[in-house]
């Protein structure tokens, strides 16, 4: 409401001012009826009614004594600058409800008469419009605080001011904002909220002065501000929520995370912080909200003391329904490195009233359709997949029962307690209706004391609370660099460019991979990026949580490409071994010492070996010599062996050695020639033949005994 004060000196003429306040109270009236018709028109009267009081509000500032004045100017009580800093002004600890536990028992006559102190950085406002106030336990609080055009002070707080020019009201971007809810007679118990002022604006229609906009939310809103890439290895979910508050500067004893184990990877992955605290509590199970001052992220060991509701003192509406909803998901996951399947069967939901129980007997004979899905987590056994099935299962249980009502009550917050009673129709005494936590508050404060408010309540016993609407972030595949490769799984570790640590060791993608009842590990294509080698990753089912190698890439300073034509393919290791197949030319297979066998293509096979080439047949672990073996060495000598015989045979000509001694040579024509050739047997040399013919020079037999027939 706008407030009223002379831009001269005091005024002490009542008349001028009693003409003035009811000028000002018909043109608010005219204002209010172009904005509002139809339904509101009752809300408008009341209006109309409120303003005929304006003169005697005028009346309490006729007295010059009364005014406070500034310069020899006047100042109405709107806004006081140069207050100490709101941490100061008000008393700590500050919390959403009241310190003190309210006697409901004894107050069935409350007044619905709502008090507010408000504060804004360092200002507090003693007069408004309105300030209405949104609140849920899945998703931003907002607020909207309505005061007059003039209620700013100039910039050296000398004198009120027409601020359509917003050049006071934009210094309160920014700035924190805290009102404290209470009844008129109980202004020691108040229930607060804490809230950033992001919008300030001027609003104004046809007639009338305007007024000035103060708009906002929670200090949630700081999670959200813009999408962000960061991931977080062997870290437990307590300490990555953590961290993630403290990156926007946010209190963090409401952690209290109720999966204690730490995950092997888990990644933020271009989305905002309250994405990925939202998806992480909905995937393991863990409550977050924020209550109007504090942010919590876990179920809380205690509830704050309980507010008691009675249907016809401060409760005039009410509505308690039962929801048919499917609530048994299967999940299931895979652990790779146990090779194990992981599953868990339907489980019975718990933490659901009377109510909510019948509405579940209904929802599981009629919803027969089973819905199995992927585990939303990076699940290690078949704990981690129950868990994420519990916390779908259980949160969407709290859509079976719920109860919406319209309270005068300003203590209610979101996640606190609710004892709802109604009265008997028959003997008017209260009877206990159910016990709620609080999960969204719709609430409207007028300048005049009446405080409405919409509320939604579910059962206190629940086991989880309404999940956030989130995004499931989109992994594409990406280059990341290989960091390690030290693992007997043939698993790597990578770093994205992104990355300040790299990711747990993840598998690598092969053409062919598996095992045979032959071979029990690495049958198929084995080959495993090396340290500092440029890798292409890819995303089970798109998770970010999960990382797979997909293959390997070169870049501009080491791809050499496939020649010209690109005829050339091979495969090189990081030593130099290397297999090269080129359609231009042949095969070459070579060693890091140049060893190398080559076939060309033509039908020619070179093996060239700089030391020693060897061939060896039969060779097993227990005798690696073999049966057979060939040897040629640098320093030219040729060794072939074989166990039983060797026998070199062309046409009709052959050589045949035998282990057991008998050399036999065969052939039509056997040429013997040397200078010197000598024949010797130890016993005897035996030479048949049909034709026999000793030719020489000179010839001569020498023997002991020589018989010639």
């Amino acid at each position: 409401m706008a407030t009223l004060a002379n831009e001269g000196k005091p005024n002490t003429d009542t008349g001028a001012l009693e003409k003035a306040a009811l000028k000002q109270a018909e043109e608010l009236v005219i204002n209010k009826l172009e904005q509002k018709v139809g339904a509101e028109f009752q809300k408008i009267a009341g209006t109309a009614q409120q303003a005929a009081a304006v003169p005697q509000f005028a009346e309490q500032f006729v007295d010059p004594d009364q005014l406070i004045t500034r310069d020899n100017q006047p100042v109405i009580p709107g806004f006081e600058v140069n207050k100490p800093s709101l941490d100061a002004a008000i008393e700590e600890p500050v919390y959403a409800t009241p310190k003190k536990k309210i006697d409901w028992e004894n107050n069935d006559n409350v007044a619905a008469y709502t008090c507010a102190d408000i504060f804004v950085g360092s200002y507090t406002i003693k007069s408004f419009e309105s300030f209405q106030l949104s609140q849920s336990v899945t998703a931003h609080h907002t607020f909207e605080l309505v005061i007059g055009h003039d209620a700013l002070l100039s910039q050296d707080g000398s004198r009120v001011v027409d601020d359509q020019w917003l050049s006071n009201a934009c210094k309160l971007m920014g700035e924190k904002i805290s009102i404290g809810f209470y009844y008129h007679i109980w202004p020691d118990q108040k229930r607060w909220f804490e809230g950033i002022v992001t919008n300030v604006s001027y609003r104004r229609c046809t007639y009338g002065f305007g007024e000035i906009v103060i708009s906002g939310g929670s200090p949630t809103l700081l999670l959200d501000a813009a999408p962000h890439t960061q991931s977080f290895t062997g870290n437990t979910v307590q300490s990555i929520a953590t961290e993630i508050l403290n990156q926007a500067g946010l209190d963090t004893k409401g952690v209290k995370s109720r999966f204690g184990r730490p995950l092997p990877y888990s990644c933020q992955y271009n989305e905002t912080h309250y994405n990925y605290l939202a998806r992480l509590a909905a995937g393991y199970g863990d409550w977050f909200w924020y209550d109007g001052v504090d942010l919590y992220f876990g179920k809380p060991e205690f509830f704050k003391p309980d507010v008691k509701l009675v249907l016809g003192r401060d409760v005039y509406e009410m509505e308690a329904g039962m929801n048919a909803r499917h609530t048994q998901t299967e999940h299931y996951g895979y652990n790779s490195s146990d090779h194990e399947a992981l599953r868990h069967d339907t489980f019975e939901i718990t933490g659901v009233d009377y109510f909510g129980e019948k509405a579940l007997t209904t929802s599981e004979q009629m919803f027969k359709t089973p819905t199995r899905q992927v585990a939303p987590v990076r699940a290690i056994d078949a704990k981690e997949v129950t868990a994420s099935q519990k916390s779908m299962a259980t949160a969407k249980a709290t859509e079976l029962f719920n109860i919406k009502g319209r309270s005068t009550n300003p203590y209610l917050f979101p996640g606190c307690v609710v004892i709802l009673e109604i009265r008997d129709v028959s003997t008017n005494k209260k009877t206990h209706y159910a016990t709620l936590i609080i999960t969204e508050l719709r609430q409207i404060l007028s300048y005049d004391g009446s405080y409405d408010c919409e509320f939604v309540g579910i059962p206190q016993k629940t086991e989880n609370l309404p999940f956030h609407q989130f995004t499931m972030p989109i992994a594409e595949p990406q280059l990341a660099t290989v960091t390690d490769n030290k693992d007997s799984q043939g698993r790597v570790k990578v770093q994205f460019p992104w990355q300040e640590d790299p990711t747990d060791f993840i598998r690598v993608l092969s053409p062919d991979a598996g095992s045979s009842d032959k071979v029990g590990t690495n049958r198929g294509f084995v080959s495993i990026p090396e340290i500092g080698d440029q890798v292409l990753v890819g995303f089970m089912h798109n998770n970010p949580d999960r990382p797979f190698v997909m293959g390997g890439m070169f870049h501009g300073k080491i791809g050499g490409g496939g020649g010209e034509g690109n005829n050339v393919k091979s495969l090189t290791s990081k030593s130099g071994h290397t297999v090269r197949l080129d359609d231009g030319g042949g095969i070459l297979v070579k060693d890091k010492n140049g060893n190398e066998v080559h076939v060309d293509g033509a039908g020619n096979i070179t093996a060239t070996s700089s030391a020693t080439n060897e061939s060896i047949v039969g060779a097993t672990k227990g005798n690696p010599n073999g049966v057979a073996k060939i040897k040629m060495d640098s320093g030219g000598n040729i060794t072939v062996e074989g166990n039983t015989g060797i026998t070199f045979k062309t046409g009709e000509s052959s050589i045949t050695m035998l282990s057991t001694g008998v050399i036999m040579v065969k052939g039509k024509i056997i040429g013997v020639a040397g200078e010197n050739i000598g024949v010797s047997g130890t016993k005897s040399i035996v030479i048949t033949s049909p034709d026999n013919n000793l030719t020489g020079k000179s010839t001569k037999l020498n023997g002991g005994d020589v018989f010639i027939n």
